[in-house]
């Protein structure tokens, strides 16, 4: 049976395939530090589950500390080989993380439960290895196994043997016009300079906004703290005129005894 944990920023449901965490208000910079620590902290202490599922619905406002303070669960998460979805997004942050482009870096969900996404293949087989229990054990199956191969091999090399003439033609071409190999290069260099360059706009976009959030989070310990001082600064100045009201009071009751003194002399 699912155990439902709550505090003021996050609820947290476990069950046997995980950590559901349920958001209870927006991530901003007001909370954006609260809330990764308070994910990070029920991950931490229910053992470190293999899935944690983020749940936004609800969530109407994400700014730009939000977004580091997921991607900041997100690198944790992922350091210690566990898995982070999140599911419920609105459209308001969806369309947010999408124009960023930030988006690619979440596995998305519409709900908990929709497991009708397509994984990458890297992911797919970690995903079906932590999820989904072991496919049920099937008779002859190495048999049929072996038979396949051998089909899947046989008409294999039948292809192979009907395509190679063809082959050694086209390669016989090829070799006649060294060009078309050049442009072939250089068009594979080009597609690898512009990925490069993606991964590394992709990059420095995610440095920035980590910088970002980060430098938000100290501007704001940096305002408590200077909130505080004043308020101890207050607490000292109304000490003060405490006192200062209590001396002038006895001043002036000493004064009306002298005055009462004269007056029965």
């Amino acid at each position: 049976m699912p155990v439902a944990e709550q505090t003021t920023s996050v609820q947290v449901v476990e069950d046997k395939l995980g950590l559901t965490v349920h958001i209870l208000s927006d991530i901003t910079v007001a909370n954006s530090a609260e809330i990764a620590d308070a994910v990070i902290a029920a991950w931490t202490e229910k053992s470190k589950p293999r899935r944690v599922i983020l749940d936004l619905r609800g969530v109407r406002h994400i700014d730009s500390s939000g977004i580091g303070a997921l991607m900041e669960i997100q690198q944790r998460v992922t350091q210690e080989n566990s898995r982070l979805v999140i599911c419920g997004l609105e459209e308001g942050p969806r369309r947010l993380l999408e124009r960023t482009g930030i988006s690619r870096l979440f596995e998305l969900r519409d709900s908990p439960g929709d497991a009708s996404i397509v994984l990458p293949a890297s992911r797919r087989h970690r995903d079906v290895t932590l999820d989904d229990p072991p496919p049920p054990k099937r008779r002859h199956r190495v048999l049929w196994t072996l038979v396949w191969l051998c089909v899947v091999v046989g008409g294999l090399a039948g292809i192979g043997f009907a395509a190679y003439p063809t082959a050694r033609q086209y390669h016989a071409q090829l070799q006649q016009v060294p060009i078309l190999s050049g442009l072939v290069g250089a068009m594979d260099k080009r597609i690898g300079e512009i990925e490069q360059g993606f991964k590394d706009r992709v990059s420095g976009l995610e440095d920035r906004f980590t910088s970002h959030a980060r430098a938000e989070r100290r501007q704001h310990a940096e305002i408590a703290r200077r909130a505080k001082e004043m308020n101890a600064r207050l607490d000292a100045v109304e000490s003060a005129q405490r006192s200062a009201d209590e001396r002038m009071a006895d001043l002036q009751r000493q004064l009306q005894e002298q005055q009462n003194g004269g007056k029965q002399q």
